[in-house]
């Protein structure tokens, strides 16, 4: 058979191949949509392209009754969107309505907008227009206001500016003092390193030094020996969730490709802003209740600075919660002991606030 020949049939099995994953896609994203429809009548399921900031900027919005508490999730990254993770929050959807946000340089605005300025004030300022929106269209919903990471640094700022926008604040992952934080990542780093023998890992991290970082390039070595010393669960996040973004519904191959981007372009534009971030600049009153759900194994933001923080602060509720087990991502690798949490310490305080009981939801 002839060199020509082998090709076309190659080319004609890879075809074959690829289309076989494309249908299997499609299929997916088919099931997924249809699994993850909200049937109850009083429910909400919208999403699409809101005015924010003067950009369209993707919002979902999803839960089982309009009248409970809205939990507008602010993410982290900066550039790591949730919305295409809709399935591990499905079950917060009965008592709260979720709202997934995704921030500029990020998810589906990023895939629509490319690259824009990004700083915490301008995201914070998108934020406080999602919130005005989303009051708007749910007029009776108080919203709780949920930052992971970046979005928690976003929040503090969000609540700073109109706490009369929000019912309460829950920050994951919480960002306090960053310079602080990070000097303590990196000796929990190295230590692990020298545990577990891994003496790779120890000359390289050694080499590059303890923070601040004069850049990017230096803190993603660190965050690389991180990843390897991290909780089973957080190794493992990135293998569970790339089939949720692979198969989210409505997402083309060139969304796929752009959320797969943002980060990087995120990140870079804002490195300087970030390490640098102190909270205490932010004022040390507030006048909205403040949670913070951090896991007791968060090699990225350790909860030691963020509990001495809460120690110095005013507001109406503050409260530490200590997830056993959790890391930095503890929100989506254990969903349903953080909507424990949510449950049991956020929402009565919430309804209570609307003149409610906490099981209640308004006709």
């Amino acid at each position: 058979m002839g060199v020509s020949k082998l090709a076309i049939i190659a080319g004609l099995a890879l075809a074959l191949v690829v289309g076989g994953v494309l249908v299997l896609r499609a299929a997916l994203q088919w099931r997924g949509s249809t699994t993850l429809t909200i049937a109850s009548p009083e429910g909400i399921q919208e999403k699409g392209f809101v005015p924010i900031g003067g950009h369209p900027q993707w919002v979902q919005v999803r839960g089982e009754h309009r009248s409970n508490p809205v939990i507008l999730v602010v993410h982290g990254g900066p550039g790591f969107a949730m919305s295409p993770l809709t399935p591990v929050f499905r079950s917060w959807e009965t008592d709260f309505t979720v709202v997934q946000w995704d921030q500029r340089n990020a998810g589906l605005t990023y895939s629509r907008n490319g690259a824009q300025p990004i700083g915490l004030g301008q995201v914070a300022g998108d934020g406080v227009e999602v919130a005005e929106y989303l009051h708007r269209r749910l007029p009776r919903a108080p919203i709780i206001l949920l930052g992971h990471s970046w979005g928690s640094a976003v929040g503090l700022e969000m609540i700073r500016r109109r706490p009369d926008l929000f019912a309460a604040f829950v920050g994951a992952g919480q960002m306090s003092s960053k310079t602080e934080q990070e000097a303590i990542s990196y000796r929990l780093v190295l230590d692990r390193l020298r545990a577990a023998g891994n003496q790779k890992g120890v000359d390289e991290l050694s080499r590059t030094g303890p923070p601040p970082y004069k850049d990017l390039a230096g803190l993603l070595v660190e965050r690389k020996w991180l990843s390897v010393v991290d909780t089973p669960e957080e190794r493992s996040l990135f293998q569970r969730m790339a089939p949720l973004v692979l198969t989210a519904p409505g997402m083309s191959l060139a969304d796929v490709r752009a959320y797969l981007a943002a980060p990087k372009v995120a990140q870079a534009a804002s490195f300087d802003e970030i390490a640098a971030f102190e909270a205490r600049n932010l004022g040390l009153r507030f006048e909205t209740p403040i949670f913070v759900f951090a896991g007791d194994q968060d090699l990225y933001t350790p909860a030691g600075p963020t509990e001495r923080y809460l120690g110095e602060i005013q507001a109406p509720v503050k409260d530490l919660v200590m997830l056993p087990g959790g890391g930095h991502d503890a929100l989506l690798t254990m969903p349903g002991r953080f909507l424990a949490q949510l449950q049991a310490r956020v929402r009565p305080l919430v309804m209570a606030k609307q003149g409610l009981p906490s099981n209640s939801r308004s006709k």
